[in-house]
């Protein structure tokens, strides 16, 4: 639109008459010629200049509206002269009715009625939403209605009382808020991984990078060793941290009485799902046989609009309270993004996670339940353990199954006995729904919600336990599901320690100084160990046959860096026996000689999915890598025998054989205890 020439002079104006800003309203000298309480204005023109807004602007204003047929208001808002904000508590003033200012209202619904308030083209688009505990129907008025909504407020004055005013930046935060897979994002910017980098950390990174690229001149035995030393140390720090945890003591919390059905509170499980049909049936068996009273918890299965085959096998297996709620189309179409759909439709005071492949034990909400009544309230989450349960002789298998029990029976019970942050496994996790709500629920953007919820609990001063029941689950069968699923997991991580690191004061002051440094070793030490993990067999392999040449060879720094790598491997290979050992011990499956020659080669593999998943991090941060279930010769459910022994795994132990290992155990649980 074009404007007048006099109202675009307005700035030389205000600059010769007073000494405010225009969106601050300041009131300055009237011009020669311009006394706009001699003139007949707009009403919004006289209420901007009780308020203080530049008298001389708003005689140019009418006069410009005049000429142009054009609502004042409208020339002002076109022109950035106010704000959409002042405007419309401006039209909230006249017309008698409350102005909600941006984000300080929530939506209870979006209503697409005409409520007789005008034509929704003229700018009333109506949101249904609670203020002051009433419902109350909030509309964004525009300049060109303004006279039919001061009309409308003098033939229906009851109305004053129902109806309230806000801006469109008011209405579409609100309205985003509303919307599930937005929350995180609204509320709290800062921990949504939504963007890949915040503009502090573009900066950081940037420069970071020229110095990389400057730091390249300098001679490459200096880049070589600092590469090496930083490298063994983030080894060294993860080896540390697995043999610790794999001598720890702690044992996973179990309640010491059940809760009576009287006293149970009510409990809502989330069960995701997305192509799943093979699975329903066993799944929907297994969760009917949770020992929980049925009126007293209901299990929601969440399904992706589009996915008719999963949606027909769970709807013939359907027990009595369990209902599907089906998650609208949108993105990212992830996991995270319907379980705050299944969120916001659950009644549970208590919420929990299982997947489609999910076989927990019985008792586990009971028991759950029943801990977090014996708890301090800032136990946010209880982490129930997590096995495989068809443990066989195929390479990925035992791996997968010696790493579940390294991590979720040794290194997380460890973590929550020093009250460290736990990286929350993606399912079997339960939660006081008040504190996660408080911490902004999951993270629809982030790949490894599990884990970066488990970190945001934590910085809201919420504590973790891990809860001594085991939830039974299928490892990958194949490399190609395997790779995809730890890509996921690992492009996660990196995504988590960005977004945790977006603002380093404000986490060091949201967390002790142990936490904090968890953290570093955990995500810091992963991400570094495994990038530079092949390079370092190679130099290594190079160096022991001897059949090739490699830079540095036969210098002092040379051998530096194979003795670093040298290290590094060892430590690596070091840690993660210790804590599959350990792990193995209490799942009862033997350790033989393939699992141990298979650890280097698995952690091969695992450097393979790093590369993935930086490449992936970089192109397509929000796409999730769905895993198949229902592939793997799963036993029969079973009992409570099933808790130390997966069916097919070698014979454990001889019962009644004291082992070297707890003796170890003891002495050194007593030299980190105390």
């Amino acid at each position: 639109m074009r404007f007048d020439p006099d109202l675009l002079s307005c700035e030389r104006t205000l600059s010769r008459n007073s000494g405010g800003g225009i969106e601050d309203g300041a009131r300055g000298d009237v011009g020669a010629g311009y006394r706009w309480q001699e003139r007949r204005i707009h009403p919004d023109l006289a209420c901007l200049v009780r308020r203080g807004f530049n008298d001389v602007l708003a005689s140019l204003a009418h006069a410009a509206s005049a000429r142009s047929k054009l609502a004042p208001g409208r020339i002002l808002l076109d022109g950035g002269y106010i704000s959409q904000e002042t405007w419309c508590s401006v039209a909230a003033e006249l017309c008698g009715v409350t102005f909600l200012p941006a984000r300080t209202f929530g939506v209870h619904e979006i209503s697409g009625a005409d409520h007789g308030a005008g034509e929704r083209s003229s700018g009333l688009l109506g949101l249904g939403t609670r203020v002051d505990d009433t419902e109350k129907l909030v509309v964004v008025p525009s300049p060109e209605n303004l006279p039919a909504l001061l009309e409308f407020f003098k033939r229906h004055e009851p109305l004053r009382r129902q109806i309230c005013f806000a801006s469109p930046e008011g209405i579409e935060y609100a309205a985003k808020e509303c919307d599930p897979t937005f929350r995180l994002m609204v509320r709290y910017p800062e921990s949504s991984a939504s963007t890949r980098l915040s503009p502090e950390q573009g900066w950081f990174y940037g420069v970071a990078a020229a110095f990389t690229t400057a730091g390249m001149t300098m001679p490459p035995e200096i880049m070589a060793l600092f590469t090496s030393v930083v490298t063994t140390g983030s080894s060294i720090a993860l080896a540390v941290a697995r043999t610790a945890s794999a001598f720890s003591v702690k044992q996973p919390i179990r309640p010491a009485s059940p809760l009576p059905d009287e006293k149970l509170p009510f409990y809502s499980v989330l069960v995701p799902l997305h192509r799943e049909e093979a699975v329903a049936s066993s799944l929907v068996h297994a969760l009917s046989r949770l020992d929980y009273p049925l009126t007293r918890r209901e299990i929601l299965f969440l399904l992706e609009e589009d996915d008719q085959r999963t949606h027909l096998a769970i709807q013939k297996e359907l027990g009595i309270g369990m209902r599907v709620i089906i998650v609208p189309e949108g993105s990212p179409r992830s996991k995270p993004r319907a379980l705050m759909h299944g969120l916001a439709q659950a009644r549970g005071e208590l919420v929990t996670i299982f997947d489609g492949e999910d076989r927990p034990e019985p008792e586990q909400l009971r028991m759950a339940a029943s801990a977090f009544a014996e708890l301090p309230e800032n136990v946010a989450a209880l982490q129930a353990q997590l096995a495989v349960d068809h443990v066989d002789n195929r390479f990925l298998v035992r791996q997968f199954a010696l790493e579940y029990a390294a991590l979720f029976d040794r290194f997380l019970p460890w973590l929550a006995a020093r009250n460290w942050p736990i990286p929350l496994g993606g399912t079997s996790n339960h939660f006081r729904r008040e504190a996660l709500e408080r911490a902004g629920g999951w993270d629809p953007f982030n790949m490894t919600e599990d884990a970066d919820l488990g970190i945001r609990l934590c910085r809201y001063g919420y504590s973790l336990e891990v809860l001594d029941s085991t939830t039974f689950e299928e490892a990958p069968l194949t490399w190609r599901i395997w790779h995809g699923q730890r890509t996921r997991w690992l492009k996660g991580w990196l995504q988590t320690l960005l977004v945790s690191f977006r603002d380093p004061p404000r986490l060091a002051g949201e967390l002790d100084r142990p936490g904090l440094t968890v953290i570093l070793v955990y995500f810091a030490s992963i991400v570094m160990t495994l990038a530079f993990h092949p390079v370092f067999v190679l130099i290594v392999a190079l160096h022991l046959s001897g059949l090739a040449s490699y830079p540095l060879q036969g210098s002092l720094a040379g051998d530096c860096v194979v003795a670093l790598a040298a290290g590094s491997l060892f430590m690596s290979y070091a840690g993660s026996l210790f804590a599959m050992a350990s792990g193995a011990k209490r799942r009862a499956i033997r350790l033989g000689p393939r699992d141990v020659l298979g650890i280097p080669v698995y952690w091969l593999l695992q450097s393979l999915a790093f590369y993935h998943a930086v490449y992936e991090f970089i192109r397509r941060p929000h796409h999730w890598t769905k895993t198949p279930h229902g592939l793997a010769n799963r036993p029969l459910i079973r009992n409570a025998e099933m808790r130390k022994a997966p069916q097919n795994c070698d014979t454990p132990a001889r019962p009644g054989r004291k082992s070297r290992l707890s003796i170890l155990e003891r002495l050194v649980g007593r030299l980190w205890s105390g």
